[in-house]
């Protein structure tokens, strides 16, 4: 009795295992396909397309902002180009190979990062907006 009761319950246990392990393989299956759907920024893009835009112009000037590049000032003609009048100086303060790296790597980084702000933020603003099929539409009096 004892034996024929331990082999129902490792039955027992066997199939409660094989059921909690298809569950865990369909909830993986469901999060990495709405991960795929989440992160996917060609949907944003078709669904909000100014708010894209929008989010994309502001990640744009944080990009510019954050290299820390400024443009040269621009001149009329009477004044010599910056180039010309500060050549020496401007040796002097090349930057380093190390400088250049972390610039061009930081840059890169920014560049990467661009689409992925522009998904989060484009998320954000889709989250807030009501969709169609949950508006009550108002009753029209004929």
């Amino acid at each position: 009795m004892a034996a024929s009761r331990k082999k129902n319950e490792q039955a027992f246990l066997a199939e409660q295992s094989e059921i909690a392990a298809d569950g865990i393989r369909r909830s993986a299956t469901a999060l990495v396909r709405h991960l795929r759907q989440a992160v996917n920024p060609m949907t944003w893009v078709k669904a909000h397309p100014i708010a894209s835009m929008g989010a994309a112009a502001v990640g744009g000037f944080a990009a510019t902002a954050a290299t820390g590049r400024e443009t040269a000032p621009r001149t009329n003609g009477t004044h010599p180009p910056p180039e010309a009048e500060h050549r020496e100086e401007r040796e002097k303060h090349q930057p380093s190979l190390k400088q250049e790296l972390v610039s061009h790597l930081a840059h890169e980084a920014i560049g990467v990062l661009r689409p992925i702000v522009t998904g989060v933020i484009s998320a954000y603003l889709a989250s807030n907006r009501p969709a169609h099929d949950q508006v009550e539409p108002e009753a029209h009096e004929n």
